[in-house]
């Protein structure tokens, strides 16, 4: 697993024998999540979204067009914990989280195409929610 220092996410790309790959960040806490959220921000990711909220929480209003941003996200995520959005605020803050996302290809579709599923754990290997 790749580690994180405490202010700094780290990612790692694993390519699969499928033609697919897998793409892990680790956050080692609020800030390491802020610095991605900071880092990706443009994109309006889901993921980003989420770490934004896992870094700020309850301690910031999310409000403007990054409120719709992050209604849609949680939306998105299957939450296996009756914490939701609260169980990313929590964990890092408790010793971080662990994103991994995996790209399967879709053979249906030319030109590259992928699947992409995203598993958020935390420093447990907890299972968070499935996006």
């Amino acid at each position: 697993m790749p580690e994180a220092d405490d202010d700094n996410y780290h990612t790692e790309r694993e390519d699969l024998p499928s033609g697919g790959w897998t793409e892990t960040v680790v956050c080692g806490n609020e800030n390491a999540a802020l610095s991605y959220y900071e880092d990706n921000k443009e994109s309006q990711e889901t993921l980003s979204t989420l770490l934004y909220y896992a870094s700020q929480g309850v301690d910031e209003w999310i409000g403007g067009p990054l409120a719709k941003v992050f209604g849609y996200a949680c939306d998105l995520v299957d939450w296996k914990t009756d914490k939701k959005e609260e169980a990313l605020y929590k964990a890092a803050r408790s010793g971080g989280l662990k994103v991994v996302t995996t790209y399967d290809p879709l053979p249906q579709f030319p030109g590259g195409t992928t699947q992409p599923v995203t598993y958020i754990y935390d420093k447990n290997g907890k299972l968070l929610g499935i996006f």
